[in-house]
């Protein structure tokens, strides 16, 4: 019995470990991707987390590589503050309205949709989309 209650002990604290956590932006004006104060509930998305920016904030500044399982942008400007600093998605995305750029002079920042991933866009401001390594992109 001892042995079957240390299995599930051990299970109940890896599962966090590994459960995808649902993030909204939730101020009003511009601010860091990496303040977990700028999210609800309160921690900064990393690989595997879902994210949804529903319009109502300023700015998001991404000054390092940040990977998202999900992404759905209802209206929101994502700025990268350097040329290393960039976004991916590994799973789906939904991009409604608003800017995704580069405040950086130098090579621009990459906003990655994994292979195998997709992106939706629905009416997005751009200039131009790359796409690679057998990423889809649906419009």
């Amino acid at each position: 019995m001892s042995r079957m209650l240390w299995i599930f002990y051990v299970i109940t604290l890896l599962n966090p470990l590994y459960a995808q956590t649902y993030y909204e932006w939730n101020i009003a004006n511009d601010g860091d991707w990496n303040t977990a104060a700028n999210w609800s509930p309160p921690g900064v998305p990393g690989a595997g987390d879902s994210v949804y920016f529903p319009g109502a904030g300023g700015k998001t500044f991404i000054n390092n590589q940040v990977e998202v399982e999900w992404l759905n942008i209802l209206n929101a400007e994502i700025v990268f503050t350097n040329s290393s600093a960039g976004l991916k998605i590994t799973g789906k995305g939904i991009w409604n309205n608003g800017p995704i750029k580069t405040s950086s002079s130098s090579e621009p920042s990459v906003f990655e949709v994994a292979s195998g991933a997709t992106l939706r866009i629905n009416r997005p401001t751009l200039r131009s989309i790359f796409i690679q390594n057998g990423a889809r992109l649906v419009n």
